[in-house]
């Protein structure tokens, strides 16, 4: 695709190879030749490190929303980036909404998993994880962050259907029902997780405005609203517009696409509509297939979906004969955690074309699940290229020469 369109944003779309270079072979990287214990030890650092950055940026974030503080300053990328509360939606200290709300939502499921995993044994830490699980759910219902919220009922539901599932098929009473009752649970449990949300949020704003009656909220910069705000325009707060002309394009570029870096121009250029796609140029389609089809075309998206569908077929495979309860207990978390960033994918674009914390964290616990996979089933061919590849070198260094 690159080099189709190498007379656009060449070097752009060159940096965006290294990204997903790194988040590949890098990130995704696991040593099978690693302990348990090793593994186990690296999760409760990333969970650990994240809990407590999320905890100070939402303690912060509250301060600022209740103490009605908003704030725009110019970045040394050239962008006007903004702080507080804007239009009734708490952008806290990460300069958007929708970032503070997948923040709290990964935070959350971080604090649940160290509450099971029983990585730390004092009572402090138990009593820290629930404050913070308090307070990341505050910020949730302050951000609005539907993206988010749908992340949240993702895990919550993956989680009691795989957590329910692996108890009840041991049960021979209910072993015939278990995947129905495991799905209705997760449902349920899915439900409830979004309506505790739903209803703080409003009592929240109910609080704050009887304790301040000068809280007014402050509209951001246009070009912000442009970027992420979408959340006003429909029920899909924008995304089908967008979904929409990102398929023009495709019609326009259908076998291997624009280029991530051209998804902004080429569908302004061929977008048929009238109204502003707001959104398109900070957060592209805002739907990881639909960016994949449009940045790469049919050729990128059958690729990508193939590599779900191997992810899946092993992760599936996997769960009906999980070893440990100790591996049982990781598992369920991991996948969950795994699924709640597809399905935050699903109204964002955040784990394939670019670097940060978020992709980060998704190909390292991708390398986590695939590492119990590999160790448990003894796969002999390894599902990641750089453990083949270390593998094939150390062999060749070990090679004894011939007498």
């Amino acid at each position: 695709t690159v080099i189709v369109n190498y007379k656009h944003n060449l070097f752009a779309n060159i940096v965006v190879m290294g990204y997903c270079i790194i988040n590949y072979f890098i990130l995704y990287s696991y040593e099978e030749k690693d302990s348990p214990t090793t593994i186990g030890s690296q999760m409760k650092f990333i969970n650990t490190a994240f809990i407590c950055f999320s905890f100070l940026t939402g303690v912060f974030s509250i301060i600022i929303f209740f103490g009605n503080i908003s704030f725009q300053y110019h970045s040394i990328w050239g962008t006007t980036d903004s702080i507080g509360t804007f239009d009734g939606r708490l952008w806290g200290i990460n300069g958007n909404p929708n970032t503070c709300g997948i923040m709290s939502v990964i935070s959350i499921a971080f604090s649940v998993m160290e509450l099971f995993l029983k990585h730390y044994k004092k009572l402090f830490f138990k009593i820290f994880f629930i404050i913070n699980i308090v307070i990341q759910y505050v910020v949730l219902g302050l951000t609005k962050s539907r993206g988010a919220q749908l992340a949240l009922i993702a895990f919550v539901g993956i989680s009691l259907m795989m957590g329910l599932y692996l108890k009840f098929i041991k049960t021979k009473k209910i072993k015939k029902f278990a995947v129905v009752l495991s799905i209705l649970i997760g449902i349920l449990g899915g439900a409830a997780a979004y309506g505790t949300v739903e209803i703080s949020s409003p009592i929240i704003n109910f609080v704050v405005i009887k304790l301040n009656q000068a809280h007014t909220p402050t509209e951001p910069p246009i070009e912000e609203v442009q970027r992420i705000d979408l959340e006003k325009s429909d029920t899909s707060n924008g995304r089908f517009l967008l979904w929409k002309a990102g398929f023009e394009a495709f019609e326009h570029y259908p076998v291997l696409g624009t280029s991530h870096k051209n998804v902004y121009d080429f569908t302004l250029d061929s977008y048929s509509g009238t109204l502003a796609l707001n959104g398109l140029k900070g957060g592209g389609m805002h739907n990881v297939l639909i960016q994949t089809l449009v940045a790469n075309g049919l050729v990128g998206l059958l690729i990508f979906l193939s590599i779900i569908c191997c992810f899946g077929r092993l992760i599936m495979k996997y769960i009906k004969n999980i070893p440990t309860r100790e591996n049982r207990v990781a598992m369920v978390f991991i996948i969950s955690i795994l699924c709640m960033f597809f399905a935050h994918n699903m109204v964002e674009n955040m784990i394939v074309y670019s670097i940060g914390w978020n992709q980060t964290l998704f190909w390292s616990y991708l390398g986590f699940c695939m590492y119990f996979i590999t160790k448990d089933m003894g796969l002999k061919d390894k599902p990641n290229f750089l453990s083949r590849f270390a593998e094939r070198v150390t062999a060749k260094k070990n090679v004894q020469p011939s007498e």
